[in-house]
């Protein structure tokens, strides 16, 4: 598998359990549902320290989910319930993004998480080695630039205009509509809700490996 795989209306009858248990290694929080639900909220209706309350019906940010985590989990599922095909979810490989932003200032950028992880805060860096493989990162809202190399990023990011940048666009036009993303990779993002699209439900499941043959 690359990067990141789309399946069309991927055995809808299925539950999103069934799935992820075949596709790849469940991760199991604590604190976190195995399969959760995520729905179309307005700022007024979310919960603390999730998009929806600052961003609401409105575009959400190109981002890793869990960025503010030490370790954020290597893959994740979307898997549509009930489509809405007004609305993209939007995909863009990290190197593309950062691509006009020097070695050195990714390198020097240091960040930590805007809440406690744990009951602790910590220095991140955008890229981090573990193992054998990298963990690149990115998240505008959750990580708080820590030194001046992370507030030029941060800077840089907020201006960008470019054309030509290479994002995807996947719509959940039927049950059973599957996105997986390798997260220490790709970053994702989602248009806006509109009127007709309120009641759209993904279901998200996170995995530490895939059983189709991806490291």
């Amino acid at each position: 598998m690359k990067d990141y795989i789309f399946l069309e209306s991927y055995r809808p009858h299925e539950t999103t359990l069934s799935i992820a248990q075949e596709i790849g290694n469940i991760i199991l929080f604590s604190n976190i549902p195995t399969i959760q639900s995520i729905k179309p909220y307005s700022i007024e209706e979310s919960k603390e320290n999730v998009y929806s309350k600052y961003f609401g019906f409105g575009e959400f940010p190109l981002h890793s989910d869990l960025a503010h985590w030490y370790i954020p989990p290597k893959y994740l599922l979307l898997r549509c319930i009930v489509p809405a095909p007004e609305v993209f979810t939007t995909l863009i490989e990290w190197n593309n993004l950062f691509h006009n932003i020097n070695d050195d200032t990714i390198h020097n950028a240091l960040f930590k998480p805007r809440r406690k992880v744990l009951e602790r805060k910590f220095f991140l860096r955008l890229i981090q080695n573990q193992g054998f493989e990298l963990v690149k990162r990115w998240d505008s809202l959750f990580l708080e630039p820590e030194n001046q190399s992370a507030r030029n990023i941060v800077e840089k990011i907020k201006n960008l205009e470019n054309p030509n940048l290479d994002i995807k666009k996947f719509s959940f036009n039927n049950k059973g509509d599957t996105l997986i993303i390798n997260n220490w990779k790709m970053l994702h993002g989602r248009t806006k809700i509109d009127t007709n699209s309120k009641n759209r439900l993904i279901e998200r499941v996170y995995f530490s490996g895939i059983n189709y043959g991806t490291k």
